[in-house]
């Protein structure tokens, strides 16, 4: 489990800087974030964001970011893993945020000669800029699509990718099986991916998810959709009973509503098993417990106490 994010617009860094804030509990082992235009493009460290990301006007003005918030589930706990990692090859730079792992990678490294440049303590993110490099294709774009479509998943991408004297441009990007969560929002002020995002959809912006096995280009142009062949869905089922933010949906399920059924049902199946203790209390551990306790007290008719609290 990571947070990742994405901006496109003015003010990235300030945007971005509260995306990965409201996104912190996915990941609190560090954070990174890539800025363009800045002379000191790539911040990262080991901490929480406010720790790692300080107010610095000088960022004020950037165009693009490109950020995570890191909980390792590969590679070691070290400053070369935290994310956003950057890489260029062919005089191409890539800049990846990760959400995800990405099964058997190190056969890949191994298949491509990559021990060197990948070694075994790095996570397995490292590899998506060299699967990008050696794909087939006639530009960039092409490129991308076939790298990502011949990646095992579980990937959910936030990319800025430039190449030698242009700009860059960002890369949204789901595997097909639409396992990690990542949506996008459009507004009067730009475009950007996070995710999660509990903004609401009206008439001053469009918020999605990205669709299973959908890529997103962006740059000053606008955005272009591409789409690989999907494959059926297997939603972590994790975002809804632990991982994600209380607000919001994931795979179109509304996540607090979710909690709160799986709370009754558990009652429920204690009831029906003749398991239910009723000389007692309902204590939730903050925050991601604490809906599905309601539905579970609600159900049961056991009082809800708060019984931990964060200092």
């Amino acid at each position: 489990m990571c947070g990742i994010c994405a901006v496109y617009e003015e003010n990235a860094y300030l945007v971005a800087k509260s995306l990965l804030t409201k996104i912190n509990h996915r990941g609190q082992d560090g954070a990174g974030l890539f800025v363009y235009p800045a002379t000191n493009s790539l911040l990262t460290g080991h901490g929480l964001v406010n720790e790692v990301l300080k107010d610095n006007p000088n960022l004020n003005n950037t165009k693009i970011a490109v950020g995570q918030v890191r909980y390792p589930t590969e590679g070691d706990l070290i400053q070369e893993n935290i994310q956003p990692i950057i890489k260029t090859i062919n005089k191409v730079t890539y800049v990846v945020a990760h959400n995800g792992e990405i099964v058997g990678y190190r056969n890949l490294v191994k298949q491509w000669n990559l021990e060197d440049e990948v070694p075994s303590y790095f996570s397995d993110t490292h590899i998506i800029p060299y699967a990008i490099a050696r794909a087939p294709g006639s530009n960039l774009q092409e490129k991308v699509i076939n790298g990502l479509s011949a990646l095992n998943p579980a990937w959910s991408l936030c990319m800025a990718i430039q190449e030698e004297a242009k700009d860059p441009f960002l890369v949204f990007a789901r595997d097909p099986y639409g396992i990690r969560p990542l949506s996008i929002t459009q507004n009067h002020i730009g475009i950007f991916a996070s995710s999660e995002n509990s903004l609401p959809t009206n008439n001053s912006q469009v918020v999605r998810e990205l669709k299973r096995g959908e890529i997103i280009f962006v740059n000053d142009h606008g955005i272009k959709t591409y789409q690989i062949p999907q494959k059926r869905e297997a939603s972590c089922i994790f975002e809804h009973i632990y991982f994600h933010f209380p607000k919001g949906e994931f795979a179109s399920i509304d996540v607090s509503e979710a909690r709160d059924r799986l709370g009754k049902q558990l009652a429920i199946e204690e009831r029906e098993q003749n398991l239910t203790v009723n000389d007692a209390i309902v204590v939730y551990a903050p925050d991601s417990s604490h809906v599905a306790a309601v539905g579970y007290a609600e159900e049961a008719n056991l009082p809800l106490k708060p019984g931990i609290f964060r200092r």
